[in-house]
């Protein structure tokens, strides 16, 4: 505003002079004019044409929205800063004050070299340039190390080996989705001439799949309106990543097309805020044969989505969980097979368990949660913190007494203490991140048994055997062996594995 009115509005202090004002003329009433919003009258060299033209200049800039800085600049800078706004304008909070701060802790430097996260200091050698980092790593790698570093007060972490990481991540990215593209014939805009994907309707892995864009989508738009791009880089990027490995490598038939082309848009278009080189050579690659004038994805709105169902995540999210399970459970008893085989001390034993395969199972379906999980839900709930997605720090130290002063003083068992860490444990770390408030929940929003059955082929892909062999139960079944029924919990299934016969080649 001031360069405005002294010359040519330029800010190096070479321009010419052309509206010079005289100095003496740039009196408190002038300036009240310019930053009050009092009638313009002029004073001397300072026309009131002039000042009408600082004033729009002040006005377009202000109030201030957003003032990021350091941590260590909270109770001087900052401070001073909305002391300053308040005393200029005092009863003017709405159109002068600032409208928000964010600030950021330090940035250290983790050089892997065991000693974790170091204070940059140029006297140790422990720090990097921002055009070192990118000759090493390239710009967008950058980025994407900075995102991962943190947000907030805490101090960010630039971490060397998350930035190299990064290069082979966004690689990947490239070429998975250049061969969508050319081998496969997705098209973002018109229609393909050899595609070799699937259409037709959605399956029910479509549409989980399908769901999990729009949770990256709204999850996304949430993080970066907060400012908080590690959990967007998170969103927008490896959860989003681990949907899809997942949804390719277990859908049959190959990827729908219409989703395919959907999570290459998407993905572009909620990365290119932290890798917006990459994103912007990829969106003008993928377009280049349009015949409209070619986009920009830095011009692209924010993509379209339908409201979040959580039902759909926890599902995706179990049939992720349980298949893993699931195939860990297989390894371990074919590894029980081989080696009783080798242990067997006839040779009799020895050749039938050789001759054995996997070929069955048992699983189990709990009906509910027991009333002592019951109990531990409702202890975690009061710790929860819906803001933060997180359980507080001291849960560990405060869920025994809480839940013994709830049941009235009744002493609990190791191993029962055991089970509600264990129990405890598993809702922090498997269910918290994606269920979110619904993981203390105490019934699920789903009928678990007939989920397992009508979904057992993702649930047993990859694994050799014949479903026609997989018998199921419900916790509350009278014939159920009792080994598996003490296992299962909610959301997690128990399974035992049978041993048999190899079956016949067929000739």
């Amino acid at each position: 505003t001031s360069l405005d009115g002294r010359g040519d509005g330029s800010d190096t202090g070479t321009g010419a002079f052309t509206t010079s004002i005289d100095p003496k003329d740039l009196t408190p009433e002038v300036f009240d004019q310019i930053f009050q919003g009092v009638d313009i009258v002029g004073n001397g060299s300072a026309t009131p044409e002039l000042i009408e033209r600082m004033r729009r200049e002040f006005e377009y800039w202000y109030p201030m929205d957003l003032r990021v800085s350091g941590k260590d600049l909270i109770f001087n800078h900052l401070t001073m800063s909305l002391y300053n706004h308040a005393a200029i304008w005092p009863k003017q909070a709405a159109q002068r004050w600032p409208g928000s701060y964010f600030c950021n802790g330090h940035v250290m430097i983790d050089l892997n070299d065991g000693e974790g996260p170091q204070k940059m200091s140029k006297s140790t050698g422990t720090f990097i340039t921002m055009l070192e980092s990118c000759d090493l790593y390239s710009a967008d790698a950058t980025r994407l190390a900075l995102a991962d570093a943190g947000d907030g007060l805490d101090d960010a972490s630039f971490s060397h080996a998350v930035a190299n990481a990064a290069v082979l991540k966004l690689t990947r990215l490239e070429s998975f989705i250049m061969d969508l593209m050319e081998n496969f014939g997705v098209v973002i805009d018109g229609s393909s001439s050899q595609c070799l994907l699937r259409d037709g309707d959605f399956t029910d892995l479509d549409l989980l799949f399908d769901n999990e864009i729009n949770r990256a989508i709204n999850d996304s738009a949430q993080h970066y309106g907060k400012m908080h791009f590690r959990n967007a880089l998170a969103s927008a990027f490896y959860i989003l990543e681990k949907s899809r490995d997942y949804y390719r490598n277990h859908v049959d038939g190959g990827m729908h097309r219409k989703l395919a082309a959907r999570y290459i848009e998407v993905q572009l278009l909620l990365l290119s805020p932290i890798c917006p080189h990459m994103c912007e050579s990829l969106w003008s690659r993928i377009h280049k044969n349009q015949k409209q004038k070619p986009r920009f994805i830095v011009n692209e709105p924010w993509p379209t989505s339908e409201p979040t169902q959580s039902v759909r995540t926890q599902q995706f999210e179990y049939i992720q969980c349980v298949s893993h399970s699931f195939r860990q459970a297989f390894s371990k008893a074919e590894a029980d097979r081989v080696r009783k085989s080798k242990r067997a001390k006839n040779a009799e034993e020895k050749q039938r368990l050789e001759n054995a395969v996997v070929n069955g199972a048992e699983v189990c379906v709990a009906d509910g949660y027991k009333p002592w999980q019951k109990s531990a839900l409702r202890v975690l709930r009061d710790l929860y913190d819906v803001d933060t997605n997180t359980i507080s720090e001291g849960w560990k130290r405060e869920i025994i007494p809480r839940m013994i002063e709830a049941t009235g003083g009744k002493k609990m068992t190791k191993k029962e203490k055991q089970n509600i860490f264990c129990f405890a444990s598993y809702l922090e770390k498997q269910m918290l991140p994606s269920h979110k408030a619904d993981s203390f929940e105490d019934s699920m929003a789903y009928d678990e048994f007939n989920f397992v059955v009508s979904h057992q082929e993702l649930l047993f892909h990859n694994i050799d055997i014949d479903l026609s062999n997989v018998v199921y139960y419900r916790e509350s079944d009278s014939d159920l062996p009792q080994f598996i029924k003490e296992r299962a919990t909610p959301c997690q299934p128990s399974i035992r594995y049978s041993v048999g016969k190899r079956a016949p080649v067929a000739k």
